[in-house]
């Protein structure tokens, strides 16, 4: 599973995500978001992670699903 497809969880838990940041990290998670698909994906997608596990406990299931996930796929060689 790669972490986008971890990321799905976010939106199951929303409302207790969002509840748990201040107002700045709230805000800093909603323009991450935003970048998501576009030029700056990848660097969106490692912040996102690092915020979410920084700031919720280590049994929080959208925690639990972004350390089960990984950012690259491994690629062939190109000899």
């Amino acid at each position: 599973m790669t972490v986008e497809d971890a990321m799905a969880s976010l939106t199951e838990h929303w409302d207790d995500v969002i509840s748990r940041l201040d107002a700045a990290r709230g805000q800093e998670l909603r323009n991450l978001i935003a970048e998501v698909g576009g030029a700056g994906h990848t660097g969106a997608v490692i912040r996102i992670t690092q915020l979410l596990v920084g700031e919720l406990p280590p049994d929080h299931p959208v925690r639990r699903a972004l350390a089960k996930g990984y950012l690259y796929a491994s690629g062939q060689a190109d000899w």
